[in-house]
């Protein structure tokens, strides 16, 4: 069985820093859903801001088709967040 993997780095717009922590939260919440929704995916996200002092978030996302990595590109591209 193939395995892939893909590792995405989080990079807010300076809006989302202005927007109040629980708006924050809420939408961190909707895009958990949908990674947790998505089929044969399997996603970790990760906050590094502790070891770097900077802002450095980002998630691990790991497919076991290409169609499963499709799909999840497709549904966050179609997501409101």
């Amino acid at each position: 069985m193939m395995e892939l993997v893909a590792v995405v780095q989080i990079c807010p717009e300076p809006e989302w820093y202005r927007l109040e922590f629980a708006e924050r939260c809420r939408l961190r919440g909707e895009i958990g859903a949908l990674l947790a929704a998505c089929e044969n995916v399997k996603c970790r996200w990760y906050d590094a801001e502790p070891w770097t002092g900077s802002i450095a978030e980002f998630v691990v996302c790991e497919f076991s088709t290409l169609q499963a990595y499709w799909g999840l590109w497709n549904e966050l591209r179609e997501a409101t967040v």
